[in-house]
Order: structure tokens, then sequence, then C-alpha cells
């Protein structure tokens, strides 16, 4: 996240316990990748990576 704005601040400050109350787990994209059983590479950009379940 990009804070470089009080509003975008403010509204991740109501939104994220919205989130979470609904059931969503927030985590890294470095976090994501390791649940998927990736390791992310330096200099590799990577733009989507299909859902799979463990």
């Amino acid at each position: 996240m990009h804070d470089i704005y009080q509003s975008t601040a403010d509204a991740v400050k109501q939104l994220v316990p919205e989130l979470i109350a609904q059931g969503y787990q927030l985590v890294t994209v470095s976090e994501l990748l390791e649940y998927k059983g990736l390791t992310p590479e330096n200099g590799q950009v990577y733009f989507s990576s299909y859902y799979s379940t463990k």
C-alpha cells in the first residue's frame, strides 16, 4: 500500500477490519507465493498466479 494520501490510510483503517470480519486473510505477496509452493526470484516480474488449492 502506498499511503501518500491521508484518505488512503483512513480507508485502510476502516476496510481492513471489515475484510477480516468477513473471513478474509491479508498476506504479503511473498507469503502467498510460499503458500502456493513457489519461491519468488529477485528481478522476476509476477503479474498473475493461478488459483490452486493445497
